[in-house]
């Protein structure tokens, strides 16, 4: 026996709307009610689960894979308290929209390959888009089980109706294999458009839960997180239902309702009849009110000491980009930072910050210089997927996926893009760590132009150094003979708690640790004061004084050039081409004839600590002939490997790891005068 939940959940519904209204006529004993207006804003994730025919008439002819999107709604809310603060009616009317995108694959058509002097499959890929716009109505109810905790449960319907007869498209594409198109000689073409006259209204039942914060009196503002589950399909002819999961906030104004106006009319009594004054004179006392006593606490600090360094840094680039195993998804890391008006000069001081930018400092030079080309390179583990012809396929999406975010993102003409598809790289990490399986699962971006993946250099920047180890606060008060000290901070952090001064000890030694030093290197960054704040009780009252800490610049006499070498593959300590490129032009532009280098090699988790140690001074030995074969007179003050002893990255990342393969060039030449 099938059970119906639809009818199910209607009839819940309908019930308790019964129940919230009988509940008012029983209990609704005040006329001191306020309803609420305001607007509402939501995003939501959207499951569908279809079965749209290819070809609209003909389901026979396949039907589209179930699939996902994104959209967002915005409208009004009236609510209304039926029940004290238990129940409240909640009615929204809302404009909604999303993208409905569904693919389908078929390889059930054979066609002659005259080359071959055969036949073989070919697959053909389907994709249909619509952008569909709803006309909302939810009703719900709104619980409220705790008078003095503002979380509130909602419990309603959607009635949702199109809000005009959407167009829906259908394209028929040939994935596989490549060399053959269609009679329009195209590989990809409109199959089927027109109106969705079967879209009709769609019901699904409501929970959600919200927290409500008051900001004065009368508006409030509450967050929302709900599930939408489908009672009937969309069209009418055919299933697609959508299970919905958002987020929405909601900003509403209290009015009074009519009963508290009416109220508000009541027409006074009578005043007093008038009465003869009193000629009694009464003495008139005057309270002396005592001004609250204040202490004053005086605090000299001696000066902090910070030595500022101009530095010159360069970024080189790891043309990599790594995908979740079977998967061809772009992770949203690489994606997230899409902006309209891109300048990687403006890029931030971080290396993963500057390569999760990757696609957008590709797309940026590609779209600048119309004659750089590219190839894109897709990759798997060897292992992800039994057959050999669907790692092939994989690897070729995988491929695409980069292509088609350069295409779209940055207006790259296809012509300087080219798709090649491969099984596992040829500079590999092993895979006995399931860490080398997650790097292999990649695309590679290569280029004989190498403009494309010049470094990213940000020029003549400020770095500081804190040279005070300490700072001696000295303290003092002429209005008492001891203070209680609550607490003490520096840039609002807390570097001691003590319960008395007194003026046989008017001392206190502020220790300067690795997180103030980041505190005070973030405010001298950013042009503001280093502070010094005491809390302090006299008088029975909590007071405060804040001095700022004079500062004493000292500028380097020397300038720093520094430049991470990468990459590095896995195992591997030979400088490759792109590096090779890197370094010469490094070299002409950083090290001058007085300048001092210094040459740090390191290597990622991978392998035993011994090991490491030697590769990384094999890395550091490497990048040292090859400067000194282009500079015989280079001075290298410094030659080390370090291994994994000090990971500058994540190396629970594929890209963290890579990165630390690397080789640190720091030149340091003294500034003219």
């Amino acid at each position: 026996m099938m059970i119906n939940y639809s009818k199910i959940l209607t009839l819940l519904f309908v019930l308790t709307l019964l129940f919230a209204f009988a509940s008012k006529l029983k209990c609704d004993t005040t006329n001191n009610y306020k309803y609420r207006l305001g607007i509402v804003l939501n995003s939501n994730y959207n499951l569908h689960k279809t079965k749209l025919p290819i070809i609209w008439d003909l389901p026979d002819c396949g039907t589209f894979q179930d699939g996902t999107s994104f959209g967002q709604s915005y409208g009004l809310v009236l609510q209304y308290p039926i029940y004290t603060h238990l129940i409240t009616i909640d009615t929204r009317i809302l404009y909604s929209s999303f993208a409905a995108d569904f693919t389908t694959e078929k390889s059930d058509l054979r066609v002659f390959n005259p080359q071959l002097n055969s036949y073989q499959n070919l697959l053909l890929k389907y994709n249909f888009h619509s952008d569909i716009a709803y006309f909302s109505l939810q009703p719900a109810l709104l619980v409220q089980p705790l008078a003095k905790i503002p979380v509130k449960i909602r419990l309603g319907m959607d009635f949702s109706n199109p809000f005009s007869l959407p167009q829906y498209q259908v394209t028929e594409e040939i994935a596989s294999p490549l060399t053959y198109v269609f009679p329009d000689e195209t590989q990809k073409h409109t199959i089927w458009n027109g109106d969705m006259n079967s879209l009709g209204t769609s019901m699904s039942a409501i929970a959600g839960i919200l927290y409500s914060h008051k900001l004065n009196k009368r508006m409030e503002i509450s967050g929302e997180a709900y599930y939408q589950y489908p009672l009937n399909s969309r069209t009418n002819d055919n299933d697609w239902k959508t299970t919905q999961f958002g987020v929405n906030a909601t900003i509403t104004y209290a009015f009074n309702d009519l009963k508290e106006k009416k109220k508000e009319k009541v027409i006074p009594p009578p005043p007093p009849p008038p009465q003869l004054p009193d000629t009694t004179i009464v003495p008139v006392v005057i309270a002396k009110v005592e001004e609250p006593k204040t202490a004053k606490l005086s605090v000299v600090s001696s000066p902090l000491e910070i030595l500022e360094t101009t530095i010159t840094e360069a970024y080189p680039i790891l043309p990599y980009i790594f995908f979740d195993k079977e998967s061809s998804v772009l992770k949203f890391d690489y994606s997230k930072n899409t902006q309209t008006n891109f300048d990687e000069t403006h890029l931030s001081h971080n290396s993963i910050e500057i390569y999760h930018n990757l696609l957008n400092i590709i797309g940026s030079r590609l779209s600048k210089n119309k004659y750089l080309k590219i190839r894109i390179i897709g990759y798997t583990d060897g292992e992800e997927i039994e057959n050999d012809e669907e790692r092939l396929k994989l690897t070729e999406a995988r491929a695409n996926t980069i292509a088609d975010y350069l295409i779209k993102n940055w207006k790259i003409d296809k012509k300087q893009i080219k798709i090649i598809a491969r099984d596992e790289p040829k500079l590999k990490t092993s895979s006995e760590y399931d860490e080398g399986s997650a790097e292999n699962r990649r695309v590679e971006i290569e280029s004989d132009d190498i403009e494309i993946f010049q470094p990213i250099v940000l020029t003549k920047f400020k770095e500081y150094e804190i040279l005070s180890k300490s700072l001696d606060m000295k303290f003092s008060s002429e209005d008492l003979d001891s203070i209680i000290i609550q607490n003490e901070s520096l840039n609002q952090m807390n570097v001691s708690q003590k319960n008395l001064f007194d003026r046989n000890r008017t001392t206190e030694i502020i220790n300067i640790d690795s997180n103030l030093i980041k505190s005070i290197n973030k405010r001298i960054s950013e042009g503001k004061d280093i502070e010094f704040s005491v809390d302090f009780l006299a008088y029975d009252q909590s007071q405060n004084t804040t001095i700022a800490i004079t500062i004493n610049k000292q500028k380097n006499t020397h300038e720093l050039q520094r430049l991470n070498l990468i990459v590095f593959d896995f195992d591997k300590f030979k400088i490759n081409q792109n590096n090779e490129k890197i370094l010469k032009n490094f070299v002409s532009n950083s090290i001058k004839e007085n300048s001092e280098i210094r040459i740090i090699g390191s290597t990622d988790i991978l392998g035993a600590p011994e090991y490491n140690m030697q590769l990384s001074q094999q890395r550091a030995e490497a990048t040292k002939n090859y400067l000194q074969s282009l500079n015989m007179d280079a001075k290298f003050n410094q030659v080390e490997g370090i291994g994994n002893t000090k990971l500058k990255y994540d190396n629970s990342t594929p890209e963290g790891r890579f990165y630390s393969r690397t080789v640190l060039i720091e030149v340091k030449t003294p500034i003219n005068k």
